[in-house]
């Protein structure tokens, strides 16, 4: 399920954010036109923080 979406020209695709019904979700979604794609997590807060969210 997409919760958000933005055309990102630059990039030739767009931006997600993802959860699914289980609750596991991906902060970042970039799906580009030609099929390939990014997943990213967005940590704020220094390195302590960034570890867990590694964990997580």
């Amino acid at each position: 399920m997409c919760y958000w979406k933005n055309n990102w020209e630059p990039l030739d695709g767009h931006v997600y954010h993802f959860r699914d019904s289980n609750g596991l979700e991906c902060d970042t979604v970039l799906h580009r036109n030609n099929g390939t794609y990014g997943l990213i997590e967005v940590k704020i807060g220094g390195d302590t923080n960034i570890e867990e969210g590694v964990l997580s």
